[in-house]
């Protein structure tokens, strides 16, 4: 797999000058293949928050913002782009348009991306997905409730 971008200016150098990918258009993979799309982004999603250490409570806020789309580079190659909850950037990769590849472009960019946001959290930076910790206070009106009766 070979990573072309995280939707920001950082962009692989040894990729041929022929491919800009900052003008790559992307479409909506909702749009062209339904059932792929979804699988797709169920399959980053679980992955992501697995390794990532997220709170599975939060799983369908990561599927409404997660976006799967394909565009096609100015050099003509074809690019599947996964667009990541809770900001974590846009990485682009050369797709050869088929799912296996997609499944693994997906698994591999939810792989960096964890490893990203669990360094952020060694850095003290927690994003509200967290799973809990111990000695966390309760997170919600339930927590809370149960965590009172617990007493």
């Amino acid at each position: 797999m070979q990573v072309v971008g995280n939707g920001s200016d950082d962009v692989d150098d040894d990729v041929d000058d022929d491919d800009d990918w900052d003008a790559v258009q992307f479409t909506d993979l909702e749009e062209t293949d339904p059932s792929m799309a979804r699988r797709l982004i169920e399959r980053c999603v679980d992955r992501f928050m697995e390794l990532g250490g997220l709170d599975a409570r939060y799983r369908a806020q990561a599927l409404g913002a997660t976006r799967v789309a394909r565009g096609t580079s100015v050099g003509g190659a074809l690019v599947l782009q996964v667009e990541f909850p809770l900001g974590m950037g846009s990485p682009m990769c050369e797709w050869d348009g088929t799912a296996i590849a997609a499944e693994k472009i997906v698994d591999d960019t939810a792989a960096v991306m964890a490893e990203s946001l669990n360094a952020e959290r060694a850095d003290g930076i927690w994003t509200g997905w967290d799973a809990p910790r111990p000695g966390d206070p309760p997170t919600s009106l339930i927590d809370l409730i149960d965590w009172k009766r617990s007493l």
